[in-house]
């Protein structure tokens, strides 16, 4: 038997933002260079985006814009940080690199797009006109209206109350600080 062990994968996105003093338009360098890192890593790469000009919310290194892509790849976690580093290290000049751990393509479930709301036909609408008028009205007796009635006099007493004699003031409160401060 051997002694190799098989390392569980992860999903992950590398996201780079690259500087616009060295991006030549030729990006095959930077791509390769970046493929290099991460199998030296053991990681396998599912897909990768190419690079795009995005206009930066802020300026980062005085440049307002910069070159953005995206990688996506299966590597062991323990080599996470073992890249992040080599890419720093690395020739490139990147304005930004964010390692991110990603649910794998075939676990994702989107969400749809909310849409409109389809209108009613003739029928539905039909269906519950008739529906509405089948359900009887609750009666209100004297009863009811004599008990609502005496409810809202109680609020109004609870409301109007005057304070205890119990309740501090605010004038308790200052001549008992100026007593404190007297002894002090």
């Amino acid at each position: 038997m051997s002694d190799i062990t098989i390392k569980p994968k992860n999903s992950y996105e590398l996201y780079m933002l690259l500087s616009p003093a060295s991006f030549d338009g030729d990006v095959s360098g930077v791509e390769e260079t970046i493929g290099k890192i991460l199998q030296k890593h053991g990681a396998q790469i599912e897909r990768s985006d190419r690079f795009t000009k995005k206009d930066l919310a802020y300026n980062i290194q005085k440049f307002g814009y910069a070159y953005a892509a995206s990688v996506y790849f299966f590597a062991p976690t323990e080599s996470i940080k073992e890249i992040t580093a080599e890419l720093n290290t690395s020739e490139i000049e990147f304005l930004r690199i964010l390692i991110t751990k990603t649910q794998k393509r075939s676990n994702i479930s989107l969400k749809p797009r909310r849409t409109k709301p389809k209108q009613k036909t003739e029928d539905e609408l039909k269906e519950k006109e008739t529906t509405t008028e089948s359900k009887p009205e609750k009666e209100v007796t004297s009863e009811k209206i004599a008990d609502t009635g005496a409810k809202e006099e109680q609020n109004q007493k609870n409301t109007n109350k005057e304070p205890d004699e119990n309740k501090i003031t605010l004038d308790d409160i200052d001549k008992r600080l100026d007593e404190i401060m007297e002894q002090l």
